[in-house]
């Protein structure tokens, strides 16, 4: 799990299936969750004079998720937001400040098929709702500690945001329309057998009145319209981008390890799973375009010598093959490397001269993997280089494809 608590608040977590001891009751409402097709949810809690409001919103349709949330204390109100709009891309605001993150599910949905191919050794049956929620993003509110954690939750299992918080939990009652956890770290948390909603949350803190949350109000399939009105007036237009690397480091590291023991176990071949990564490369390269928003493996000055070594290469191939003479066009050359089979030899020339700088490849695979992947065997430590290299191949690829066009520009459309 990973938490921006500040001044992002953000929750992305990985499910792999753990059983424990509230594994049925959570199953049987992670589905009632799961078969909704959207609701619109207003939380509120209040103590001593602080107020919290948040609005949670989901339109599977659509793809969309919304989260505000308000916190009031001594007559001032602090707002912060996040949602999608549809995309594959996240949005998080607080104050004047608002950041992008790009690729976050479709690195889930990767996982994922890797996961289904090669890691559990065994066909998954999904029914068609379940296939649909699976890889679909939901909000979030849950007291903590000493804060809030709020956010977007992910994962490759479909379940509600609050899913994580109950493992572990006992049951502690239940009825004709809810069912009450006592977890370990979030309290007890009342979870409507309807809906698959949190309904209340009572956190204790050491005084006499436990902090609470509940809902106040619930629209149940409010429709597509009605959840893009929530964030219809959101201003996009000068959000930064940011890099998605760290929100699934955990997930992209247990992922992988469970594909590195599937074939130690002899469950899958290593054969398969560099077939599966080659087969899948130009997927996970547009995956790294995510990765690498605020990348500095490589430094200003290395990146110029690198083109400007480049451009010489290029301009000599061009004269080559196109016989101008002594005084080319600069027009021309510089069309000419607009073209799509320049911009991909050129890449390729990129990317292999970063993988090539040991300590280029230590950065990447330390951003990639905070959690390094274990082996056990000589058929592990393959896999795991196998993996290790199609991540690396994957994110210099996407680097020098992201410098080309700061160094060149965009493509000028010539194939």
């Amino acid at each position: 799990m990973t938490r921006f608590l500040s001044p992002w608040l953000l929750l992305i977590t990985c499910a792999i299936g753990a059983e424990d001891p509230a594994a049925k009751a959570t199953k049987e409402l992670s589905t009632a969750y799961t078969k909704l097709g959207g609701y619109i949810a207003h939380y509120h809690s209040e103590r001593q004079g602080k107020a919290l409001d948040s609005d949670l919103a989901l339109d599977r349709a659509s793809g969309r998720v919304i989260s505000e949330t308000k916190l009031t204390s001594d007559g001032a109100t602090s707002v912060t937001r996040m949602w999608t709009d549809g995309d594959d891309e996240i949005f998080v605001s607080e104050g004047d400040q608002t950041a992008k993150m790009t690729g976050i599910l479709a690195e889930m949905k990767f996982f994922g098929a890797l996961q289904d191919r090669i890691g559990l050794g065994h066909v998954v049956e999904r029914t068609p709702d379940e296939e649909k929620a699976r890889f679909g993003l939901t909000p979030q509110i849950l007291l903590a500690e000493s804060t809030i954690s709020q956010g977007v939750f992910t994962s490759t299992t479909p379940q509600p945001g609050w899913a994580d918080a109950v493992r572990g939990a006992t049951v502690k009652t239940t009825d004709d329309k809810t069912v009450t956890f006592a977890t370990k770290t979030s309290g007890e948390l009342t979870i409507s057998r309807e809906t698959g909603l949190l309904v209340r949350q009572s956190f204790p803190d050491g005084s006499a009145e436990p902090r609470v949350l509940e809902i106040k109000s619930v629209r149940v399939n409010p429709g597509t319209d009605a959840v893009k009105e929530l964030s219809a007036k959101w201003d996009t237009s000068h959000a930064t981008l940011r890099s998605s690397i760290a929100l699934n480091g955990k997930c992209r590291a247990a992922i992988f390890q469970m594909t590195i023991q599937a074939v130690e176990s002899g469950r899958d071949s290593g054969a398969k799973l560099d077939g599966e990564l080659t087969r899948r490369g130009d997927e996970l390269r547009t995956i790294a375009l995510g990765w690498i928003a605020q990348s500095k493996v490589v430094d200003d000055a290395t990146w110029k010598k690198m083109f400007d070594v480049l451009k010489k290469e290029q301009r000599a191939r061009w004269l080559g093959e196109s016989g101008v003479g002594k005084k080319p066009n600069e027009a021309a050359f510089e069309t000419y490397l607009g073209r799509a089979d320049v911009r991909e030899r050129a890449r390729d020339f990129l990317a292999d001269a970063v993988k090539e700088m040991p300590a280029c490849r230590t950065k990447i695979l330390d951003e990639l993997f905070p959690v390094r992947l274990k082996t056990t065997d000589i058929s592990g430590e393959s896999a795991r280089t196998s993996i290790e290299d199609a991540c690396v191949k994957a994110y210099t690829e996407a680097l020098a494809e992201k410098k080309i066009q700061e160094f060149w520009g965009e493509r000028h459309g010539q194939e």
